[in-house]
């Protein structure tokens, strides 16, 4: 069976110092030596505060994001002065992305642009890494909604939304064209509806994806009583016409016997994330969804064999929905896609994680969520 790879797994983040000054970033790398005095240290620290209130731009911002801004660098340089006496600071789990930009501002400035002995820049940077690990680790389940304003979440609701409706209206026309409904067609006209179609699917569950991710939604969380078997069933009525589409089958099979009581909707939607990612990524094959009980626990797995299009998974596992790129301040969705990183933000709003494990024949998805039975 064929495999066709295309871009790279997710990556552990790595912090990378910045290499403007070789002289300065050699210093990094020695022993401590001598420590540095505390109120030197601080003095630099203090003067990079600065620096880096005035690289942002302080005086020409608004009043109010001017003090929301000189909040989080006293809180950030609280932090790292904390760190630097031995003691280790908790900034919370809010505003990861934004303290670690300036976490990145502030060793810039103390490493390149102050002048200060080697041995303060280096207890300082060995503050701020420390300052920054708990931050990197919460970033493991960050969501979307944390790093986008309000305004751009809106947006992308928007724009998503608003297409939908013309991408309903193409999948059906191409489907009643193909059927011959507006008259009869030759095998390339059929070829090309075919063609139309499936970009038309492909879209529409982009832009599905897109309105998952951007938007907060409680309902999700919502404990309902449901059957598994009839959830599972719903899922493959909406994904089997992707798989048919690429002339595979889609087949369902449930172990878990009675009604449950657990997050229905948010496992549904995560769910039939999943099997649309499975299905556009199989060709000639069969997809599989499956429930089972293990322990407390249902475990809900996609199964896909067949001729696959799946990124290099060299370290399989638990994606998150964003990675932390710390050179560039950044949070940016998994190397899995869109697709999955919608599925990955809306376990992670339920306290679980998405599994993903690729052999050249063979891609599985899988999560685990209690669902005790229904009284």
């Amino acid at each position: 069976m064929a495999v066709h790879r295309s871009g790279s797994a997710p990556t552990r983040v790595e912090y990378r110092a910045p290499t403007t000054d070789p002289s300065r970033e050699s210093a990094l790398k020695t022993p401590f030596g001598e420590e540095a005095g505390d109120s030197a240290a601080h003095e630099v620290l203090d003067h990079a505060a600065s620096r880096v209130l005035r690289d942002l731009g302080e005086d020409d911002l608004p009043s109010s994001d001017r003090d929301v801004l000189r909040r989080e660098i006293d809180t950030v340089s609280d932090a790292v002065r904390e760190a630097h006496l031995g003691r280790l600071p908790d900034l919370g789990p809010s505003g990861v992305v934004d303290r670690l930009r300036l976490l990145r501002s502030l060793r810039n400035v103390i490493v390149h642009d102050l002048d200060a002995d080697d041995a303060t820049i280096v207890s300082l940077v060995r503050a701020i890494e420390t300052v920054q690990e708990p931050l990197l680790s919460a970033g493991s389940s960050l969501q979307v909604t944390d790093v986008l304003n309000p305004f751009s979440r809106n947006l992308l609701a928007e724009v998503a939304h608003l297409l939908r409706s013309p991408l309903g209206s193409i999948v059906m026309l191409t489907d009643t064209l193909r059927t011959g409904a507006s008259g009869p067609l030759t095998d390339v006209q059929i070829r090309q509806l075919g063609i139309v179609h499936r970009a038309a699917l492909g879209i529409a569950s982009v832009t599905g994806d897109l309105l998952v991710l951007v938007r907060e939604d409680e309902r999700r969380k919502a404990t309902t009583r449901f059957e598994v078997s009839a959830m599972l069933e719903t899922v493959a009525d909406t994904a089997r016409p992707v798989a048919v589409a690429r002339n595979s089958d889609l087949v369902v099979t449930c172990a878990v016997e009675g009604p449950r009581t657990g997050p229905a909707a948010g496992i549904a939607q995560a769910l039939l994330g999943v099997a649309l990612r499975a299905a556009h990524r199989t060709r000639d094959g069969t997809i599989e969804i499956d429930a089972t009980e293990e322990g407390d626990e249902v475990v809900f797995t996609v199964r896909a064999t067949g001729s696959l299009e799946i990124e290099d998974t060299d370290t399989p596992g638990a994606a998150p929905a964003l990675t932390l790129d710390v050179d560039s301040g950044t949070a940016v969705l998994s190397d899995y896609g869109v697709g999955l990183a919608a599925a990955q933000s809306v376990l992670q709003s339920l306290g679980t994680r998405l599994a993903i494990s690729a052999e050249p024949e063979e891609l599985v998805l899988s999560f685990a969520i209690p669902l005790p039975a229904a009284g």
